[in-house]
């Protein structure tokens, strides 16, 4: 009870500074949606994706792992390089309330079994192939020590049976209602970030979209002075 009671008047105490926003991850991209719906939000290589294009195909693969299964508070490991469909992703997990936990693409069997086990990950969103790595091979290797494990999300191809291809939950647009409003609150977790030392198991540090938001802004403000 006194540590919920020090954690409320931290976060009311940030709140009255504007260190906090009070909004959360998709709130936010909300926000940039009506401010600049046209402007590009994400570059890869030749592609562009607007803002509206984004929340768009976010908000579909929020539909989809709706439909799929995956529910507020569910923890998904994404272990992706850095591609538009890891932003996808993660912007619609928030919208869902699940939790993401980001994983590096150089992680293998022994720290991804390690985080998909301790965290009890119900959810798993990989490529097949990436870097001449087969990630799809190491999966049926762990899979059996993983029985929390419910829901596979590839990107790329080949898709096995019983897993969900991103791209093809991407081309799902959703209808009015598919995702309701009010899954996440400014307050909730919104990831696990994974950090540890040289030789330690990696360790899930949990973050708030408060505290997300937080660094974005800070990150914002060194970027336009430098």
């Amino acid at each position: 009870m006194e540590l919920m009671t020090k954690r409320e008047e931290l976060a009311k105490e940030y709140l009255a500074k504007g260190h906090w926003a009070g909004v959360t991850v998709p709130q936010a991209l909300d926000l940039a949606v009506e401010a600049y719906p046209e402007h590009t939000a994400l570059v890869c290589g030749s592609e562009r994706v607007t803002y509206s294009e984004m929340r768009r195909r976010a908000d579909s693969l929020a539909a989809s792992f709706l439909e799929r299964g995956i529910s507020k508070g569910d923890i998904v490991t994404v272990q992706m390089p850095n591609w538009l469909e890891y932003i996808y992703v993660h912007y619609a997990l928030a919208r869902i309330g699940a939790i993401t936990l980001p994983a590096i693409p150089l992680y293998r069997r022994r720290e991804m079994s390690h985080i998909l086990e301790s965290y009890r990950s119900v959810g798993y969103v990989l490529p097949s192939h990436f870097g001449g790595f087969d990630y799809l091979k190491m999966l049926e290797e762990m899979r059996p020590s993983l029985p929390a494990l419910r829901h596979i999300f590839v990107a790329g191809e080949p898709v096995p049976p019983g897993a969900s291809s991103i791209r093809a939950m991407l081309s799902e647009r959703p209808s009015p209602g598919r995702v309701p409003d009010g899954l996440t609150h400014h307050t909730d977790v919104a990831c696990l970030v994974v950090t540890g030392g040289t030789t330690g198991y990696p360790k899930g540090v949990p973050r708030t979209h408060n505290e997300l938001l937080c660094h974005a802004r800070n990150w914002a403000r060194v970027m336009e002075t430098t």
